[in-house]
């Protein structure tokens, strides 16, 4: 699946033991996607291009390429940001591709992002980029029940709503040392954190999409200026 499109065809007939064994496949196949629907809650989109990031290092790589070549929006949403150099680096990315008229949408969660001033948003607010902090540790800022336990661990990044990343991987210096991309750790006290994410292409991000702007709104953040989020 992985570096590949992921599709079932029933196209080719086959003859004899050979076929048999296709068509077995192609059995076998179908029940597993049920069941996998069954538990998930939706069904399941063919037709992706999906490429394996193996670490930190890897995923920053994609993730500003992507952003960068981005037209019409990105739409962001992490549990955890710092306000290090990888923190900085990615809010000065965004800030460029703001004022480049890429509307940038942000979703950071309030107790993952817990350490990260409030100047750091600030900065990203003042360019028009829109900040939304997901469900704040501050009762007093709480839009609506305040449920401290409720975090979004979501890490997704999508651009002009034809790619998405996602995965494990935080906005964090952490993650900048991989195990298997040979860059090593600035301090060497530090051992590498190994997490891993996803590049997809395909139909499938827009369910990313949809999941996004539904939080967006359940989150009560502010109006979302009209773009392609939906492409064709």
């Amino acid at each position: 699946m992985f570096g590949g499109s992921f599709t079932i065809s029933s196209e080719r007939h086959e003859t004899g033991e050979k076929g048999q064994n296709r068509i077995l496949a192609s059995g076998i196949m179908q029940r597993k996607i049920a069941v996998i629907e069954s538990i998930g809650g939706g069904a399941l989109m063919t037709g992706n291009k999906v490429t394996l990031l193996v670490d930190g290092p890897a995923t920053y790589a994609a993730m500003f390429q992507t952003a960068q070549y981005a037209t019409d929006h990105i739409n962001v949403e992490t549990f955890g940001i710092d306000a290090d150099e990888m923190g900085k680096r990615f809010g000065d990315l965004l800030i460029k591709k703001q004022s480049e008229g890429v509307q940038v949408n942000l979703i950071y969660d309030s107790a993952g992002s817990f350490h990260a001033p409030a100047s750091f948003f600030e900065r990203l607010r003042k360019v028009g980029i829109l900040v939304l902090e997901f469900n704040p540790v501050n009762p007093c800022k709480a839009r609506g029940a305040w449920r401290p336990s409720r975090r979004d661990h979501r890490k997704i990044l999508i651009a002009d709503g034809k790619v998405v990343i996602t995965g494990g991987i935080n906005i964090s210096d952490i993650y900048s040392t991989g195990l298997f991309s040979g860059k090593k750790a600035r301090n060497k006290a530090r051992k590498p954190w190994r997490d891993t994410a996803i590049e997809i292409e395909g139909p499938v991000v827009a369910e990313f999409q949809k999941n996004f702007l539904d939080e967006w709104k359940r989150q009560k953040g502010p109006s979302l200026s009209e773009r392609s989020y939906f492409p064709p």
